[in-house]
């Protein structure tokens, strides 16, 4: 997502409207504070044009 928005030449401010979330909800996912809604997740993989399974990772339990 990062490369996405540094491509576009926008900043964490103008790319939250575009998924319909705060500027913190994405910073926060970027320096992984914080979780996210399952919404939110499918509207930034919609947003990259990526299908969710890119970002799935099975866990090492």
């Amino acid at each position: 997502m990062n490369e996405a928005r540094t491509g576009r030449g926008a900043s964490w401010a103008q790319t939250a409207p575009r998924l319909h979330c705060t500027p913190s909800q994405l910073t926060g996912l970027r320096t992984a504070k914080f979780a996210t809604s399952m919404r939110l997740a499918m509207r930034i993989c919609q947003g990259l044009r990526r299908p969710a399974a890119d970002f799935v990772h099975p866990a090492g339990w």
